[in-house]
């Protein structure tokens, strides 16, 4: 068994996430295949512009992109191309379930009628679709998407997908383990909503491709084909600005990347969640923002230096509405 040390991992989640070094301009469809959370206004397209060279704030409109209501019910924006593992690959596999699922879905076309409308008005009109929740799991037939312009959510018809759900659910779960390995069943279960017996039967029929890598007394599952990637990542170099639920800072990867409490409670705390400034992949400070003034909160003994001028200088590129030259960094006390 392969042994990972936290340096390791990160390095790992820094690389294939897409941070080591951005992608030439309109290289969108390889930044979004891990899935870019854009739950926060902006989110989205400021995990782009992480990640690829010369994005604006209108890039999440990029036809090769679509918005989808991913893992966990949260917007994602993803490749087109991949539609069928971020809808298809959620779907349960209790074939009573997914039958229902599909007369739900057939009442919402109808609904619809060919155009695009609030959420609440189908809730509200289909008393088996009482809640946003289940309009979630209805959209897991890739029947229905969403589109979230950072101020309001309409739901619109989608276009047939013509793919075989199992073969989504095991892609979809090879996408998380790459990008988010090493990774437990349960953190799996978690990201992907599934019950547990969809859960295992996933990891079963991936068994073959899958390795056992430990790190620390624990033991976690990663592709056998990145284990070798992991152990010679090469170590996060760089200033970097990543928004609230960005992959890298994504929950599951918390524990990991800041085992203080103290700190842990300062990037996760139960709502709204901040930003995070990395310098060389660790986490030293918190940011929070509103149009196009930040608000910068360094940890306790994060000895920034001349990384202040760099980060009004990341800040005032950020592709967010509004002139450039007007944005402000304030900064605070820890």
């Amino acid at each position: 068994m392969t042994q990972l040390d936290r340096a390791q991992i990160l390095a790992y989640r820094y690389q294939v996430n897409g941070l080591g070094a951005r992608l030439p301009e309109g290289e969108f469809v390889a930044a979004t295949r891990p899935g870019l959370q854009d739950s926060t206004p902006r989110s989205g397209v400021l995990s782009l512009h992480a990640r690829v060279e010369g994005v604006g704030p209108e890039s999440w409109q990029d036809r090769r992109l679509v918005q989808v209501w991913g893992p966990r019910g949260a917007i994602y924006l993803v490749p087109k191309e991949d539609l069928a593992l971020f809808t298809l690959g959620l779907l349960p596999r209790d074939p009573e379930r997914v039958k229902d699922l599909e007369t739900k879905a057939k009442k919402v076309l109808q609904g619809l009628d060919g155009r695009p409308q609030r959420p609440s008005s189908i809730t509200s009109s289909l008393p088996d679709i009482d809640s946003q929740r289940e309009l979630l799991w209805v959209a897991t037939t890739g029947w229905i998407l969403p589109i979230w312009d950072a101020s309001t959510t309409a739901i619109y018809p989608a276009e047939p997908i013509e793919a075989d759900p199992e073969e989504s659910r095991l892609a979809l779960a090879r996408r998380f383990l790459h990008h988010l390995g090493p990774a437990t069943a349960n953190g799996l279960q978690w990201w992907t909503d599934a019950s547990r017996d969809d859960t295992t039967a996933t990891l079963r029929e991936l068994a073959p491709e899958l390795a056992t890598v430990s790190f620390g007394h624990e033991e976690a599952l990663m592709l056998a084909d990145d284990v070798e990637a992991a152990v010679g990542a090469p170590a996060p170099h760089g200033m970097t600005l990543l928004p609230p639920e960005d992959v890298y800072i994504s929950r599951l990867c918390g524990p990991l990347l800041v085992p203080e409490p103290a700190l842990h409670r300062r990037l996760y705390p139960r709502a709204p969640l901040p930003g995070a400034l990395l310098v060389d992949g660790e986490v030293v400070g918190t940011w929070r923002r509103r149009g196009r003034r930040m608000s910068m909160v360094p940890w306790p003994h994060s000895k920034l230096g001349d990384l202040i001028e760099q980060v009004a200088e990341a800040a005032r590129r950020l592709p967010l509405p509004g002139e450039p030259d007007n944005t402000i960094v304030d900064w605070y006390a820890d």
